[in-house]
């Protein structure tokens, strides 16, 4: 991957965890749970 490429890669997932933080608790607690139920199914646990 590009260095360009990763640069709009990391901008883009941080604009992402923005959006993600100005949610109220509740919805906020969900989304890190799916999140984390996502990272363990692409680390093979």
């Amino acid at each position: 991957m590009s260095i360009r490429a990763k640069i709009a890669e990391t901008a883009v997932r941080s604009m992402n965890m923005k959006k993600i933080f100005d949610l109220p608790e509740e919805q906020l607690l969900e989304k890190v749970k799916e999140m984390n139920k996502k990272r363990g199914r692409k680390a093979g646990i």
